[in-house]
């Protein structure tokens, strides 16, 4: 499959304020990332809160400015181009964020929200026509078309995220970036948003870059999983190879957290020691080292490459940054 999206050494440094004559901190929210999204696919980033995930894909969807690196869609380099140059584009990538009460203006009715992109765009030519895609939008999400007059207030969570669903279909993009979107709903509505979102990629062909923290359920939605941690890329794989064959110590750890089916089946629970270090004062060598059950002296002073296992040549498309795997071993 060709690439929809490509990410080439991504990085998006923020500096901090400081008193006046004082060094300014650099955070390294990203620090050269890397991957590709093929039509169609769904791509999971995991990791802990304040990895980078959030941040990496604001820096895809246009709405943080990148320190490095380039961010090529369809073909076409796109990271250095002006606003008014990437609004034809913005229609292509659209976004379902975690909060839906601040995603959702609430003096807006849910018809109007759905709406606004196609005016926007100039995606309909009158009233009639707008009515007729904001009741086609609510069929897609699977809600009545008499919620084209409710108030966001007026919702649950999950219709709410729905709705959010409908208006970032609306202009019939190539690509969502759903930035913890079903993190904060009870896991019946979780389930029926993940089913949901995999249907409607089914029918309409949408790719997916899919944010989130818990493995359980990128587990149900994804092709392939790309694990984060502290502004980098440690692992990425298919979903299988990523779920059944953890390579990198890290997703190990986030794996062996997961509640299995059948309790008998799950291996030891993995407890990292300390904090996660700040992106501020990252750790020389491997950025994961700090809190690294195999970590050995290596690990200390040098920072491993995101590569495939030299010893397993099995594992086509999965890729680790970790010492353990590029021949040299403790």
């Amino acid at each position: 499959m060709s690439a929809l999206l490509e990410v080439h050494d991504l990085k998006k440094h923020f500096v901090k304020p400081a008193p006046a004559f004082a060094p300014k901190p650099i955070v390294y929210a990203v620090d050269g990332v890397s991957f590709a999204i093929a039509r169609g696919e769904t791509l999971a980033l995991v990791g802990e809160s304040g990895c980078g995930k959030t941040t990496l894909g604001r820096s895809v969807l246009g709405l943080h400015g990148i320190t490095a690196g380039r961010i090529v869609w369809n073909g076409r380099r796109i990271d250095h181009l002006s606003a008014g140059a990437l609004r034809p584009l913005r229609r292509q990538v659209q976004a379902v964020f975690q909060d839906s009460n601040r995603s959702l203006d609430p003096r807006m009715t849910v018809g109007d929200l759905i709406a606004e992109p196609l005016r926007n765009f100039g995606l309909v030519g009158g009233e009639q026509q707008t009515e007729q895609r904001v009741a086609d939008l609510l069929d897609l999400v699977r809600l009545a078309r008499t919620y084209a007059r409710r108030r966001p207030h007026q919702l649950s969570g999950g219709e709410r995220q729905r709705v959010g669903l409908a208006r970032a279909l609306a202009p019939r993009p190539d690509l969502i970036v759903c930035d913890e979107a079903v993190s904060a709903l009870d896991t019946f509505t979780k389930l029926a948003i993940i089913n949901l979102l995999k249907e409607i990629q089914r029918t309409l062909g949408t790719a997916l870059l899919f944010i989130g923290h818990d493995l359980a359920v990128v587990d149900s939605i994804a092709h392939r999983i790309a694990v984060m941690y502290l502004g980098k890329i440690v692992e990425i794989g298919t979903r299988e190879q990523i779920i059944a064959a953890p390579k990198h110590p890290y997703t190990a750890a986030l794996l062996s957290a997961v509640l299995a089916p059948d309790p008998t089946t799950r291996g030891e629970r993995i407890v990292l020691q300390g904090e996660l270090p700040g992106a501020a004062h990252p750790p020389t060598g491997c950025r994961f080292h700090t809190r690294c059950p195999r970590d050995f002296a290596r690990c200390h002073i040098e920072e491993p490459r995101l590569a495939q296992d030299s010893s397993d040549r099995d594992t086509v498309g999965q890729q680790v940054a970790c010492h353990l795997y590029n021949g040299s071993g403790a």
